[in-house]
């Protein structure tokens, strides 16, 4: 009877932490107001005016319009016109639920992987990436930000794990043909995210061939249907193929100025993606004739990557003090990659299984890879790292919980994230609460403006850190037409005066 008294406290104890997970998440996402591109998905892009969208029908025809003038990620933006179709709190708790889905897969990962403790391994995965993911409000928060970039993370790792737990199903066939449409969709979601989940795909397709000895049909499927999909989405008029036939030579200078700038800038990126990649390799020749090198690698390459974290975070800190150093995207970023690399190693010395180590590497090139694309996106945001932090917080878990059930004592790494996570929680919180009320100030001065005489006096949201969503971007603005034209038509009113911020 034990046991059964145990399974139901498991139970209850996980139904519990996933409803404190959509709690939270509905909660953040509740405070978080509407702002930049969000006002212009309200619009219709089908024709030259300005039209509110308030029906599917107008949908569908803007995002024709968008796809042909725009770009391809049709599914995605047709997210965010529809709630903004509908009340802020629909979206709320479509969020919510994205979001806790996407942790329940993580748990189901774990559980598959047979690691222990794996409903405290989906709970570190949630602080990492509350710590480590770049521009968080904009990624987990902001209506037309998680449309984009969590959500199809969120899609892209529960089509991975469908496709993987698909495997060992009496009705394997049958999950093909469900999961096709739903592939093509997650491969038509975005340029670097899809491509993401389609490298994953692509190396456990191929790791199925190597171990069973036989081509893989129905996984080939699954991934076949999203790299259609992907071709949707870059084949789209407005994307690659009106920049080679109409706008070549320009195209050809702002790709090898984006390419310039993203080693100018990011020049840390381009060691990590070369290790990796060189980690893989090695790994996948000969994991048992490379261990010892690949250990050496990885340790190496581990502290390089923790000291160029240290200068990121150092550096961040001194021109925006403790906020500017949490909200440092080369901090949080490097800082997992080096919990991912520390993991690999730690794996390797102790003997972890071959194949646990190999999705955690696969999930992190992935991951890493995802980054490639915005070189061609001409524009380098830091909400680009949502694919690179999400798979590879669950990579790095992965290892690191591995090693925990032959090294107890690493539950000293444990606490001391949860140290990290309570900090920036504190002060990420405070941040959002103080956008709220500051948005709550101008929902009142709107309906102010709306009785009287429709002008709008305002002033810019103060950000500190980045869980607000507008953390690095442009809310309204002095003397700007975008995107105050658009909240001024959104919300009716005759003029929107913008007064700078007082510091």
């Amino acid at each position: 009877m034990n046991w059964i008294q145990n399974d139901k406290r498991i139970t209850i104890r996980t139904m519990l932490f996933f409803l404190v997970v959509f709690a939270v998440v509905w909660l953040l996402t509740s405070l978080t107001p509407l702002i930049a591109d969000d006002y212009n998905y309200a619009f219709t892009w089908a024709d030259e005016g300005i039209g509110r969208i308030d029906n599917f029908y107008l949908i569908y025809t803007s995002m024709q319009s968008h796809r042909m003038w725009t770009h391809g990620r049709v599914f995605a933006q047709g997210w965010v016109s529809l709630f903004m179709m509908w009340p802020k709190h629909v979206f709320n708790l479509a969020n919510a639920a994205v979001l806790t889905s996407l942790l329940v897969a993580v748990y189901h990962f774990f559980l598959r992987s047979q690691v222990g403790q794996p409903l405290l391994s989906t709970a570190v995965v949630g602080m990492l990436y509350w710590i480590c993911m770049p521009a968080y409000g904009q990624v987990f928060l902001w209506l037309d930000g998680s449309c984009n970039y969590s959500w199809g993370g969120a899609f892209g790792f529960l089509l991975i794990e469908m496709t993987q737990s698909a495997r060992k199903t009496r009705f394997r066939m049958l999950y093909t043909i469900l999961l096709m449409p739903f592939s093509f969709v997650v491969g038509a979601w975005s340029e670097h995210i899809s491509f993401a989940v389609l490298v994953v795909l692509f190396l456990l397709w191929l790791s199925e061939w190597v171990c069973e000895k036989h081509l893989p049909v129905h996984s080939g499927l699954i991934l076949f249907s999203g790299c259609g999909g992907y071709l949707f989405l870059m084949l789209a008029p407005s994307m690659l193929p009106s920049i080679l036939k109409y706008r070549a030579k320009e195209a050809a200078g702002g790709y090898a100025y984006s390419l310039l700038s993203l080693i100018e800038q990011h020049w840390w990126l381009i060691p990590i993606v070369l290790t990796t990649v060189l980690i893989t390799v090695l790994f996948l020749c000969n994991i048992r004739g490379r261990r010892k090198q690949l250990m050496m690698l990885s340790e190496l390459t581990c502290w390089v990557v923790a000291g160029t974290a240290l200068i990121c975070g150092f550096l961040d800190a001194y021109r925006g003090g403790f906020f500017g150093f949490m909200s440092s995207t080369p901090f949080g970023f490097l800082t997992l990659l080096a919990l991912f690399l520390g993991g690999l190693k730690r794996a390797l010395k102790y003997h972890v299984n071959a194949l646990t180590v190999l999705n955690a590497v696969f999930l992190a090139v992935g991951g890493i890879s995802g980054l490639v694309l915005f070189v061609f996106a001409m524009y380098f945001p830091a909400r680009s790292f949502c694919a690179p932090v999400l798979f590879m917080g669950i990579a790095a878990v992965l290892l690191w919980s591995a090693v925990k059930q032959k090294e107890p004592q690493e539950n000293r790494l444990i606490i001391s994230l949860a140290v990290a996570f309570a900090i920036f929680f504190s002060a990420g919180l405070f941040d959002i609460l103080s956008v709220h009320r500051q948005a709550m100030k101008r929902k009142a001065d709107i309906r102010q403006a709306q009785l009287t005489d429709g002008i709008l006096v305002a002033e810019p949201y103060r950000v500190w850190t980045k869980y607000s969503a507008q953390y690095g971007l442009l809310d309204l603005a002095p003397g700007e037409s975008w995107p105050n034209d658009y909240v001024k038509e959104y919300y009716r009113l005759r003029e929107i005066i913008v007064v700078p911020t007082e510091e």
